[in-house]
């Protein structure tokens, strides 16, 4: 919980002491040694000793004290978002219009595979299931051994830009097109809350042993929320 990993332009990672604000590592990243190229959404793996991200279809795994490249693997088709597993081990990519796969995190190779038209996905803190948000099905809870379907519930939002499983692992925490975030139940998919934050799309992160939610948004006129999920 005291670093933060930044993906910049230009192909550029940068992490930085959250206490501090002091840059600890910098990163340049090009997959094919010319063209440098935004490098999306990142994280920590459980042991905080890897860093994953994605760039145009590669999905790269660093060494997070000495910024050494691990591994690089090409996924066919855009990616969309990425997660993994607490342990490090394996990988949940969602490929846009198309499935959401279970890679082995230092091979890249395919473990398994759901097809569907996914987007958002989020970890449950035990690493054995995950939420991924379907533009068909509304939220869908899988398995991360054999991507098997646990359950399947329609939301009240059309779109959930983001999503994240709160620190109890009972629930999950869903953004929204409209601004509110919606807290269901993850064995009904019950909604138990609607915490009203913004009028436009938010963005809603949850950090495992934390009751602290945060919640942000874009635009002009934007906020950074923290709330209480107690």
């Amino acid at each position: 919980g005291d670093r933060l990993a930044i993906g910049l332009p230009m192909g550029t990672v940068r992490i930085v002491d959250v206490n501090t604000s002091e840059t600890l590592q910098e990163i340049q990243y090009s997959p094919d040694g010319s063209v440098f190229t935004p490098v999306k959404p990142l994280t920590f793996d459980g042991t905080g000793q890897h860093l994953l991200g994605y760039s145009s279809s590669h999905v790269v795994t660093w060494d997070a004290e000495s910024g050494e490249e691990i591994s690089a693997w090409k996924e066919a088709g855009a990616l969309d978002d990425l997660e993994v597993t607490p342990d490090g081990n394996r990988v949940a990519v969602t490929v846009v219009s198309t499935s959401m796969k279970i890679m082995d995190a230092s091979t890249g190779s395919e473990l398994c595979s759901m097809p569907g038209d996914f987007s958002r996905l989020a970890m449950h803190p035990s690493g054995d299931r995950l939420a991924v948000w379907s533009f068909s099905d509304g939220l869908v809870v899988a398995s991360t051994e054999d991507c098997r379907v646990l359950a399947t519930w329609p939301t009240e939002t059309k779109f959930a830009p983001e999503l994240a499983w709160a620190s109890d692992g009972e629930h999950v925490i869903l953004g929204s097109f409209e601004g509110a975030l919606y807290l269901l139940s993850s064995t009904s998919g019950e909604k138990v809350g609607t915490w009203n934050g913004q009028g436009k799309a938010s963005f809603v992160y949850a950090a495992t042993g934390s009751s602290r939610v945060l919640s942000t948004a874009m635009g002009d006129g934007s906020k950074a929320i923290v709330w209480s999920a107690e």
